[in-house]
């Protein structure tokens, strides 16, 4: 008997033992098979700022049920439950809404895909209708999921993670803290200003590999880096912890004794009720589906109408109600972006452009919106509309222009925001560049062009947003971004919706191969950079044949302007191409080179880039040695080759302190101008100084003038100005621009530059060459013809150079018709500054929605006034601006589309600047007195706190702060400010023909 009840006992341990090696103890592993563990889940959300005014926010709560239905040696199958989750007010909140939000118990069971050793999501999975095709799972379920199964995660593995990980004993820390990207001399000013930091702690249970408990909290701000006053602070906080362990055999025992992890994803969909179980991937967090806003939830012409008023360019141009109505119809459009179609906006420009005299001009403001919006349906109607190679009126070209320039500048605010997902409702700068280059054929095609200048235009634009696609890649190579995904739920329909309705033509089909491409594409930093070589390869040749078959004069500075706007000196021939004409050409020709000379070394020096190729600074130390002493390359370039010998190549100073001694050989006047802009700052960096009388009194003699000013001053930023006044000998104006930039730190934005040049004037003002010295008896002062002209410089985009006049007919012609009495617009638009939107997913299981968007409204003006019987002249360049940003962080759910919260800020103002000239070249030395005034105004910040909890009535709070500037007249310099004293005395007068020829 004994024997026999032995035996049977040992078989019975036999098949146990067989049991246990053909599906592991779990002990392990993590959660224990059959066992199911519940967890109670809390979190809060809070939107604020330093106000220390009422939040915006909410709190969520519920039940989480994790049980473990399969596993082998490598993985397990866990089925995650949420219920009774439920939205509440938050705590501090003053007003309670009417009620909490409803009980959510609908949401689906949820199977997760779990490795073992170290803790990580390979699928997930849910259960699908038959009858219907789609996935269906909501974004709040989904996005719950993902972060929870994050959060109870306590197994690292071998691969990197992004965050820091310290583990002690049952104790599990993981923390983030993000580098403030305003510390980066690599980043935008005009970029918002993103922190982030977060904890999560873990205790671990001690006899068994679960997660007991988890708390964590998070900040994220989200603002402006030139102002950051305006922002918002995100604090989100959560915890999870276990209420309840208990064995549950409620699954069916045939999904633990699965063969395979797809046989028990089945198996479970059977106990379910024959459910099919479809496969959701890996687990990214999904966008929400936002609800439209009833403002923005009418037809285009309908909103458009409503605007008609700020929308009027003769009415609002520059003032704040226009940027603000540009900004409200660009959210329109980003909101509405799957509903526009092409014919909705073809209908609308035909609409205005049949009362653009009696409504003020709307549709050159609707033109900038799709400009600045990269709205895909919007952009092929707009280019539909205007038909660039076919613009042959005046009006039209100068619609064609205008929209071309607001393209090259919205490039570039793209490629200052970096990596975000703004693409998903514009177009990136590949697909922009994709819509043009088709118009870049490898022969010299102006003549298919009905208008030169349209043809200019577009070559200065292809330039600028090929550059700008190289600064969005190097902003990509050096961000610093954790790995997280965010599926966008609507980008699939959008693309679907852009495609039925494209257009066959060439220039729209390589659209589509760049538009269809996913968004994980997005930071393959290979694919952009051969795109990128691909696209440059062919626009510098284009330009380097049309250069060589041009005809006049104006033609090649448009050209060589365009090369300086790709900023690319060492490939394919372009530094040759621009050394010959520095050398071997006209006067202008040879500036033209050499401004483009210099915009591609200060790009390569600001990417350390100049100094990592000994060859290319090599062969530049060569050349410009060569520019600055030769005295038979026009003074202009000379005094551009000494600025960039001395700034970026000569890095020990010692050429520059050379060229100090040959100072005495050069004219006057440009030894002064050498002396300022490239001299004095090698002297103070090297701490030399000059006490050479001679030089100083003798050489250095000149009134040339060269000085940055700060405008406005605040601890966050620096708005300032700079004047150059290029003379010749006798105070002949030469070259005279004026430029107002931004700064902080290290970092750099330039806003606008103007300037002004003229040539052959001598005559005209009574100049006598015995007045000269021997040193200005030079190639410079050869007859050249008579013209003045405008150069003009937009967030550092070079656009096509006007010309007020290139004869002395043409000027004498003006004088005596009388043309242009009243001040003339010159150049206006309104451009875009930033354009931000990212999706950000937070540690508790949410998404947070950031934007930021600034509009700069721009009206430039000018008037001249010249008396032929006085000999003077009074010029009046009037710039108009109003600047609006706005920047908001959002929280809304799919689950609960009348639940949400929302921070909005916004800052801005309008203002005038005047640069005003006066001239009296009634005797030699000539007189000039220049002056810069701004009008008051008032500078305005407002924030706006929305919140809304499972109502229909949704609370706010503005707070609005504005602040007066005063009126300022700016200083320039000594000499400058004499020579006002004495031009300003009571004879001085205009009394006979005036010329107007702005």
């Amino acid at each position: 008997m004994f024997p026999s009840f032995f035996l049977i006992v040992i078989i019975f341990i036999l098949k146990l033992t067989n049991q246990i090696d053909s599906h592991p103890a779990p002990a392990c592993h993590g959660l224990l098979i059959g066992t199911q563990y519940s967890y109670s889940y809390r979190s809060s959300l809070i939107l604020n700022n330093d106000d220390n005014l009422e939040p915006a926010g909410f709190k969520l709560e519920g039940q989480v049920t994790i049980k473990n239905i399969w596993q082998n040696n490598e993985a397990y199958l866990a089925a995650i439950d949420l219920k009774q989750f439920r939205f509440h007010p938050r705590e501090s909140m003053r007003k309670r809404f009417v009620s909490d939000g409803p009980v959510i118990n609908h949401w689906p069971i949820v199977l997760a895909h779990i490795e073992i050793g170290n803790g990580e999501v390979k699928n997930l999975f849910i259960q699908n209708n038959e009858m219907d095709s789609k996935i269906h799972i909501e974004s709040t379920h989904l996005n719950l999921v993902i972060a929870i199964l994050n959060a109870l995660r306590n197994k690292k593995g071998t691969k990197l993670v992004w965050y820091d990980w310290e583990q002690n004993n049952q104790i599990l820390v993981r923390k983030y803290r993000s580098q403030d990207r305003i510390n980066s001399s690599r980043s935008s000013l005009l970029s918002p200003l993103y922190e982030e930091e977060w904890i999560m702690e873990s205790k671990l249970a001690s006899d068994h590999d679960i997660t007991e408990m988890v708390s964590g909290w998070q900040n994220i701000t989200f603002g402006s880096k030139i102002y950051p006053k305006a922002h918002s602070k995100l604090f989100a906080n959560f915890d999870l912890k276990l209420i309840d362990q208990k064995h549950d055999v409620s699954t069916s025992l045939r999904i633990t004794k699965a063969e395979s992890i797809s046989e028990a994803v089945n198996l479970f969909g059977e106990y379910l009720g024959n459910k099919k179980m479809i496969n959701l991937g890996p687990g990214h967090f999904r966008s929400e589906k936002k609800c439209c806003k009833p403002h923005f939830c009418g037809e285009i012409d309908e909103f458009v109408h409503n605007y008609r008023e700020a929308l009027s360019e003769d009415k609002a141009l520059a003032t704040n109600s226009m940027s603000l109505a540009h900004l409200r119809l660009l959210t329109y459009i980003h909101v509405n972006q799957a509903q526009l179609k092409r014919q909705q906006i073809a209908s609308l420009l035909n609409k205005y452009a049949q009362t653009r005299l009696t409504d003020g001009n709307i549709l050159s403001i609707l033109l900038d919106v799709i400009a600045t919006s990269r709205h895909p349906e919007s952009m092929l109607a707009a280019l539909d509309f205007l038909n660039l190679p076919k613009c042959r009126s005046e009006e039209r070209v100068k619609d064609c222009e205008r929209f071309l320039m607001v393209i090259a500048v919205s490039g570039s605010a793209v490629a200052n925001m970096g990596s975000s997902f703004a693409a998903t409702h514009s177009l990136s700068l590949n697909q922009l560049i994709n819509l043009f280059i088709p118009l870049v054929s490898n022969h010299n095609n102006n003549d298919e062009w009905a208008d030169e200048r349209v043809y200019h235009s577009f070559l200065m634009t292809i330039a600028s947003l090929l550059h700008s696609y190289r600064v969005y890649i190097k902003s990509i190579e050096n961000q610093n971004h954790p790995n997280i995904t965010v599926n966008l739920a609507y980008s699939e329909h959008h693309n679907k919706n852009f495609l039925d309705h494209i257009s066959t033509e060439d220039s729209v089909q390589s659209l589509i191969e760049g538009f269809i491409q996913s968004n994980s594409d997005s930071i393959n930093l290979l694919k952009h950079n051969q795109k990128f070589s691909s696209f440059a390869e062919k626009v510098i040749k284009h330009l380097q044949n049309g250069l060589d078959r041009c005809k006049n004069t104006e033609c090649r500075i448009v050209y060589l302007g365009a090369l300086g706007n790709l900023r690319i000196l060492s490939k394919h021939g372009v530094f040759n191409t621009l050394k010959n004409y520095s050398l071997n050409s006209g006067k202008r020709e040879s500036v033209a080179a050499m401004k483009a000379i210099r915009d591609c070394v200060q790009f390569e020096a600001e990417n350390d880039r100049l100094l990592d190729n000994e060859k290319l600074s090599t062969r530049l130390r060569r050349f410009l040695l060569r520019i600055v002493y030769d005295s038979e390359i026009e003074t202009t370039s000379r005094l551009i080759g000494a600025e960039l010998l001395a700034n970026h190549i000569d890095r020990d100073g010692n050429l520059t302190i050379e060229l100090v001694q040959h100072l005495d050989r050069f004219p006057s006047e440009l030894a002064t101008m050498i002396w300022k802009r490239a001299v004095i700052k090698v002297l103070s960096k090297h701490r030399k100084r000059s006490e050479n009388w001679h030089l100083h009194s003798k050489i250095l003699s000149g009134s040339s003038a060269s000085f940055r000013y700060v405008m406005a001053q605040s601890q966050f930023a620096n708005a300032s100005y700079g004047v150059f006044l290029e003379l010749l000998k006798g105070k002949l104006p030469k070259e005279t621009s004026f430029n107002f930039d931004i700064s902080q730190n290290d970092l750099y934005q330039d806003i606008i530059t103007v300037g002004l040049f003229a040539r052959g004037l001598q005559s005209f003002a009574g100049q006598d060459s015995s007045e000269q010295d021997s040193n200005d008896l030079d190639r410079e002062q050869e007859e050249e013809p008579t013209l003045a002209g405008m150069t003009l410089k937009v967030m550092d985009q070079q656009l096509r150079p006007f010309l007020f006049f290139s004869s002395t007919s043409e000027l004498m012609g003006h004088v005596w018709s009388g043309s242009a009495s009243e001040p003339t617009p010159v150049f206006r638009a309104n451009l875009l500054l930033a354009d931000y939107f990212d999706i950000k997913p937070l540690i508790n299981g949410f998404l947070v929605e950031q934007s930021l968007k600034g509009i700069f409204s721009l009206n430039l003006k000018g008037e001249i006034q010249i008396s032929l019987w006085n000999r003077n002249s009074h010029s009046n360049v009037q710039t108009s601006g109003a600047v609006l940003f706005q920047g908001s962080q959002e929280i809304f759910f799919t689950s609960d589309l009348q639940t949400s919260a929302r921070k909005l800020f916004s800052f801005g103002g309008e203002s005038k600047l005047d640069f005003i000239t006066d001239f009296d070249f009634y005797s030699s030395p000539f007189r000039i007195c220049i002056q810069i005034t701004q009008p008051e105004f008032i500078f305005r910040h407002n924030t706006r706190k929305y919140e809304q909890l499972y109502s229909k009535d949704l609370h706010r709070r503005i707070h609005r702060r504005s602040y007066k500037i005063p009126a300022k007249s700016y200083i320039l310099n000594r000499d400058n400010s004499e020579m006002c004293a004495l031009m300003n005395e009571p004879e001085t007068g205009l009394e006979h023909p005036n010329l107007d020829i702005f």
